[in-house]
């Protein structure tokens, strides 16, 4: 009995250690159940990669900036077309060139 208690015990630890990695990454924007299991299985690379994590956070709100800062000047862009200071084709041409340069 008091082997299976000691392999119960380390099991236990296991499974609150493995809340360590998945909590970080969690607070980081990642999926807390998927960086749990991997926890489970590889604990210190999981820890190691948890801690080195950039913020999806920050990443997405980056990319809202950039799209709102796109769809500023596409609007600035169609009203000029709209009261006839740019014509169709140099609206059209400069949309491209926005597209190309969001790429």
């Amino acid at each position: 009995m008091d082997g299976d208690a000691g392999v119960a015990a380390i099991f236990v630890i296991a499974f609150l250690l493995a809340l360590l990695p998945a909590g970080i990454a969690r607070s980081k924007g990642h999926n807390f159940a998927l960086w749990y299991f991997y926890a489970l299985v590889l604990f210190i690379v999981a820890l190691i990669h948890a801690l080195c994590l950039q913020s999806r956070k920050s990443e997405t709100v980056s990319r809202t900036k950039d799209i709102s800062a796109y769809a500023d000047v596409l609007t600035k862009l169609a009203d000029l077309r709209d009261r006839g200071v740019i014509s169709d084709v140099e609206f059209e041409a400069k949309k491209r060139e926005l597209n190309h340069a969001a790429e």
